[in-house]
């Protein structure tokens, strides 16, 4: 049984970064690329009627796109097929704990080889491109876990994503602890590919996010997250919004990480991005999310998080990445993220931010030249969204 170990942690990994970038850095993007502010099209709208009550959209959880434009919806324990014009076309699996059926249906991953994985954090059922059932997946109980634990590397305890490109290749993502005396509470974020017998830890960051008062823990999200996606050419794109980022003369840059997995070649891209310092206003909208006991002082867990948030001063460069065959579409922070969405758009083949677009929501996928999104609230039933996407934006 081979295995392969690349792990990158925590400053080290951004100083091999630093070092080992191979693309220019971009000069800021506001004089050098177009900018878009009026991009999508709407062109489709449904899942709330003129459809089958079996296909009505009540709870969807996730989304993904195939090759042939098909979407899939996660929903009510099963998936939801609909062509590219939005006619119901199956419905895969179903409640139940049998083959291909869901305990729980909480995220969906179709590679660009076409593979399909649905599933929870610890479990998901694999199907082939022409949806026909594979087998499940219980990463805590699978060979990939027996490996990592024998050479001491970091566990992803649940996964945040996983995607199948072959029947004996998997690429995924997960969070885990590693226990150390130096750092007893230390939880990290880690990608894993897995080909046959052999795996490799493509990346590995301590999690900035978790911290931990009186053995309460809580996230912040603006302290930075890890970020991923899959590229055409059986590549991996991947960022860490904390660590993957320096100053050089007066511009400042955040750094996409490319990584082939038939050959194991990476390439490192800088962007120029605009530093936005945290306005008060959001400083004070921060709150201790975690569960606290009866007689804890909430206030003072609150304060704790904006004063965590107040020492940042700037905003990490990147909240979300989405990919589009060989574009990484990079999503920014900036003070009016949580009502308009600033995002670059990269080609990873030659290393250029060739445009910026202004969108009014981030999407929940990007694929082929159109942008999906799950819109839904109290007074609506959820519907899926399609809007084409100008294809000035990818440079064309």
């Amino acid at each position: 049984m081979v295995v392969k170990m690349r792990k990158i942690i925590g400053i080290a990994l951004t100083i091999f970064l630093i070092q080992s970038c191979t693309a220019e850095p971009d000069k800021p993007f506001t004089t050098e690329v177009p900018v878009f502010t009026d991009a999508l099209t709407l062109e489709l709208s449904f899942g709330d009627e003129n459809v089958p009550d079996e296909f009505l959209l009540a709870r969807p959880m996730g989304l993904d796109v195939n090759n042939d434009g098909d979407i899939y919806i996660a929903d009510e324990e099963r998936l939801k097929v609909f062509d590219e014009n939005g006619t119901p076309k199956t419905i895969i699996g179903g409640p139940g704990e049998g083959p291909g059926e869901f305990r729980m249906l909480m995220d969906i991953g179709i590679s660009p080889s076409g593979y399909i994985a649905a599933g929870t954090p610890t479990e998901y059922n694999l199907f082939s491109p022409k949806n026909e059932f594979i087998r499940k997946y219980d990463i805590l109980r699978s060979p990939i876990s027996k490996i990592l634990v024998s050479e001491n590397v970091n566990i992803p305890a649940s996964t945040s994503r996983l995607y199948m490109i072959s029947k004996n290749e998997f690429v995924l993502t997960g969070s885990g602890s590693k226990r150390t005396e130096d750092d007893p509470e230390a939880s990290y974020r880690v990608l894993v590919h897995v080909l046959d017998d052999s795996v490799s830890v493509l990346a590995e960051y301590k999690d900035v996010q978790r911290i931990v008062v009186d053995e309460i823990p809580t996230t912040i999200q603006l302290l930075g997250d890890f970020q991923w996606g899959l590229l055409s050419g059986n590549r991996v794109v991947f960022t860490h919004s904390a660590y993957d980022k320096r100053d050089e003369q007066n511009n400042s840059y955040y750094i996409l990480n490319v990584v082939s997995l038939d050959t194991g070649e990476r390439t490192d891209f800088s962007t120029a991005y605009e530093k936005t310092e945290i306005a008060d206003s959001i400083i004070a909208k921060q709150r201790w999310r975690g569960i606290s006991a009866m007689d804890t002082d909430r206030e003072k867990l609150n304060k704790i998080v904006r004063d965590k948030v107040k020492e940042l001063k700037y905003f990490p460069p990147i909240m979300n990445i989405l990919t589009d065959n060989k574009y990484v579409f990079a999503f920014l922070y900036h003070n009016n993220y949580e009502s308009e969405s600033i995002a670059h758009v990269i080609d990873v083949n030659s290393g250029k931010h060739i445009s910026t677009i202004h969108l009014p929501f981030v999407p929940i996928q990007i694929k082929n030249g159109y942008a999906y999104r799950i819109k839904s609230g109290p007074d609506i039933f959820p519907v899926v969204e399609k809007y084409k996407i100008n294809p000035a934006v990818y440079g064309k």
